[in-house]
C-alpha cells in the first residue's frame, strides 16, 4: 500500500507500507492473530462473514496545506463457529427476504 501519492515503485521502504492481515472469531474473547505481508488462508469448510479495513493516518506539512500520509493498514476478516455454515447463511438470507417481503 502506497503511504502517499504518486509513490517511487522502485524505492519500496520509503514509499510503500506493509498490510497487516487479521483473522478472528466473531463473538470469541480471543485476540485477533495478525500477521504482515501475506493474506491468511482458510482451512477446510471456513468461509469469511467479515471483513473490516483499518487505515490509520495524519497530515503532515504545513499548516496551511496538510499533506495525509498513511501510517499503517490492516485488513480483518472474521468468521463464525457453527456447526453446519451452510444452514446459518441460509437462514440469515431467508430472514431477510422475508423481513422485506412483509415490509414492502
Amino acid at each position: 500500500m502506497a503511504a502517499y501519492g504518486n509513490p517511487d515503485p522502485t524505492n519500496i521502504t520509503g514509499y510503500w507500507l506493509p498490510v497487516t492481515y487479521c483473522t478472528s472469531v466473531i463473538g470469541s474473547s480471543n485476540q485477533p492473530v495478525c500477521q504482515t505481508g501475506s493474506i491468511p488462508t482458510l482451512s477446510a469448510g471456513q468461509c469469511y462473514t467479515r471483513l473490516d479495513v483499518q487505515i490509520a493516518y495524519a497530515n503532515i506539512g504545513a499548516v496551511t496545506n496538510p499533506q495525509p500520509i498513511l501510517g499503517a493498514v490492516v485488513f480483518h476478516f472474521q468468521t463464525i463457529v457453527s456447526e453446519n455454515f451452510l444452514d446459518h447463511i441460509y437462514l440469515h438470507c431467508f430472514y431477510r427476504v422475508q423481513h422485506r417481503q412483509h415490509h414492502s
